[in-house]
């Protein structure tokens, strides 16, 4: 296969997404007046504007803390985007759920809470799962998807030796089944992101320092994490960077 990738064109997958928790170094208040309502009415203008673009949204509960402050028109264009599938809602429920600190019914209820509302009002079931932010993964909550007919998952936060397993094997798509079942027909089709995190420091590829290079969004004077290894793209090694 090496001797044949220098003749394939590159194939470069986007998931434009956002994730912000319900609660964490800010309440949902808090992330939703200074953050996320402001994503969500940009998604909904942006994809309205470009009919070439798609988004996925997860939390229920800031979709319908936003569709309760929105006017008609807005809650008309999300409902077309959703309508024609380029705006997804994935897993739809209430919260990213944990699946480390959690009961069972507690997975259920956040599970319900959102459905109900994404069915009743959007007129949605959610068919894919989406699980980027969560302290590991658990085999009860794929069960529970199965139950609610979400065929499809996307996982990320597992022990970095099973992602070397997984990708040593080969396995980084699988079917999770339960133990019980006996050929795994309604299991949810399950894909592990082989990178640790959602950032562009892990996002693309093994080395972080490779991710870095190419982080284009860098804006001169901002502070964060990686600013000590970022390498500038600009017009004069673009060329060679992009023949890496």
């Amino acid at each position: 296969r090496r001797q044949i990738w220098p003749q394939l064109p590159l194939k470069v997958i986007l998931m434009p997404h956002s994730h912000t928790d319900p609660g964490w170094l800010k309440t949902v208040e808090q992330y939703f007046e200074t953050s996320t309502k402001f994503i969500i009415s940009n998604v909904v203008d942006k994809l309205t504007q470009h009919t070439n673009m798609t988004f996925i949204l997860s939390e229920a509960a800031y979709v319908w803390r936003w569709w309760e402050q929105a006017d008609p028109e807005d809650r008309q264009k999300f409902q077309h985007l959703v309508d024609s599938g380029r705006l997804e809602i994935t897993t739809g429920g209430w919260v990213m759920t944990d699946e480390a600190n959690v009961d069972f019914f507690s997975m259920v209820d956040q599970l319900v809470e959102g459905h109900e509302f994404m069915r009743r009002v959007v007129g949605v079931r959610p068919v894919n799962s989406w699980s980027v932010d969560r302290f590991g993964h658990g085999g009860a909550f794929p069960h529970l998807l199965s139950k609610a007919e979400i065929s499809n998952m996307v996982i990320m936060r597992i022990h970095y030796i099973w992602k070397e397993w997984m990708a040593r094997n080969q396995n980084g798509d699988f079917l999770w089944k339960q133990s019980w079942e006996k050929d795994g027909s309604r299991a949810p089709l399950c894909h592990n992101f082989p990178y640790d995190i959602y950032s562009i420091k892990h996002s693309c590829g093994p080395d972080p320092h490779t991710c870095l290079g190419f982080d284009f969004r860098h804006i001169d004077g901002e502070y964060n994490e990686f600013t000590m290894h970022y390498n500038p793209v600009h017009a004069g090694n673009i060329q060679t960077r992009a023949e890496l």
